[in-house]
């Protein structure tokens, strides 16, 4: 993953009632990622998308009274 790109992710949990703790890995690579919670509308379009990609999170929100986040990790590259 390039410096500079965004990863969205899910707390989706299936649809459980509380938000998940995660340990997210992209193949064998590590690196630091700045995480922020996508604003509402942007929530939206990447839930949208992520629905797209795997049917069942559509069931999800039925499942729980929450708000599902949608998470955007950033990598980023230190500097002194």
């Amino acid at each position: 993953m390039e410096p500079g790109i965004s990863l969205p992710i899910s707390g989706a949990l299936a649809g459980a009632p509380t938000n998940p703790i995660a340990l997210v890995e992209v193949g064998s690579e590590r690196f630091q990622v700045r995480a922020t919670e996508a604003p509402q509308q942007e929530r939206e379009r990447l839930y949208a998308q992520m629905v797209e990609q795997v049917p069942m999170f559509a069931e999800y929100p039925q499942k729980t009274s929450r708000e599902i986040p949608v998470i955007i990790l950033e990598r980023f590259e230190q500097t002194a």
